[in-house]
């Protein structure tokens, strides 16, 4: 393909500055592949640096082409008289129709490309970065810490957020034998949407959380963080506590509540990247040997996931998540649904959860 052609992308130059343009579409590299894209999802983090731009600690220094969790079909590889060849191409196993879920760590190269099989979606595909992050975030919890802990089959979780990365874990701990799952909101209708999370299949059971004013102290705060962790716990029949808690907001009266709400010597994984300065009741985790877990994005998750998808025993779950579409070219509309400021008519009656962009 000549370098002359050219692709439309949506490029965010700052803080509310989303332009879409057309860039010039060079030809793959030996490493590398081109790729039309068909479904990707926006993030958290895209809104983020969107709304603020930034992301945590992550600042916007110049023009960034948003949008990580991607899928889509090569259209090119690269021209053997490039100097590509067999022995040294990562891409010589894809070739042009190929269908693929991307790993955008780094742009392009083939080895970050994963083959998707016929009965997994674009839409799946776009869900296989969430999913990934899920899937580490459970092995994370399995063998971070200061001890083996509590199998997985069998034990008991809450999940922070029910947000597509929380519904997503939910339904990955029911799969790997969970019996006790609460995941818990502060949004009703997420909520619902959690409840009958591939037909409702995984039972999992729901608590929505309070919205409260801030409490005028920090002491206050900490000691209504964990009043309602006993109140979560309670209302599942684990006075004790959770065996493992999966945060996935990153909002600091979470956080504060995952630890009160985790059982002696089990597992806090935080899973959302929030406020990256925090105060916490450190003291409540030492004293019961809570393990706080850190999780950013993945590693080597992404053949685990795309299984899970092709084994069916995610079946339901994409359609229950992708509350909205938004065409390339509307991208601003997605960002609006995805951030719950969708002008009048724009949400189709449906609360967002997983807003996908499609080209």
């Amino acid at each position: 393909m000549s370098s002359t052609e050219t692709v439309q992308a949506l490029v965010l130059h700052g803080a509310k500055d989303l332009r879409l343009e057309t860039r010039p579409q060079p030809a793959p590299g030996p490493s590398e592949v081109q790729i039309a894209v068909k479904a990707t999802g926006l993030c958290g983090s895209d809104l983020h640096y969107y709304n603020e731009g930034r992301n945590g600690n992550f600042v916007l220094q110049s023009p960034l082409v948003l949008g990580h969790e991607a899928s889509g079909v090569v259209t090119a590889v690269p021209d053997a008289s490039n100097g590509a060849t067999k022995a040294v191409t990562p891409s010589a196993d894809l070739k042009v129709g190929d269908r693929v879920a991307m790993e955008t760590i780094i742009s392009q190269p083939a080895n970050m490309c994963h083959k998707l099989p016929e009965n997994v979606t674009f839409e799946q595909g776009a869900l296989v970065e969430p999913l990934a992050v899920s899937l580490h975030a459970l092995n994370r919890s399995q063998t971070a810490g200061s001890g083996a802990g509590v199998p997985l089959t069998g034990s008991s979780a809450l999940v922070l957020g029910a947000g597509a990365v929380g519904m997503l874990t939910a339904a990955a701990l029911a799969v790997a034998g969970v019996t006790s799952i609460v995941i818990a909101d502060i949004d009703a209708p997420r909520l619902k949407i959690a409840a009958g999370l591939g037909g409702g299949r995984y039972k999992l059971k729901t608590f929505l959380l309070p919205r409260k004013a801030p409490a005028p102290t920090i002491e206050e705060t900490l000691s209504g963080a964990k009043d309602l962790a006993a109140e979560v716990s309670k209302s599942a029949g684990l006075e004790a506590g959770f065996d493992r808690v999966y945060e996935c907001t990153g909002v600091p009266s979470c956080v504060q509540m995952g630890i009160f709400a985790t059982t002696a010597g089990g597992k806090l994984v935080l899973v959302g990247m929030g406020n990256p300065t925090q105060t916490l009741p450190l003291g409540a985790a030492a004293l019961r040997e809570v393990d706080i877990i850190g999780v950013f994005r993945y590693a080597n998750c992404y053949p685990a996931a795309i299984a899970l998808f092709a084994s069916g025993k995610l079946d339901g779950v994409a359609e229950d998540l992708v509350t909205h579409r938004v065409a390339l070219a509307d991208g601003e509309k997605a960002f609006r649904l995805a951030a719950n400021r969708a002008r009048e008519g724009e949400d189709e009656g449906r609360v967002p959860v997983k807003v996908v962009i499609t080209s």
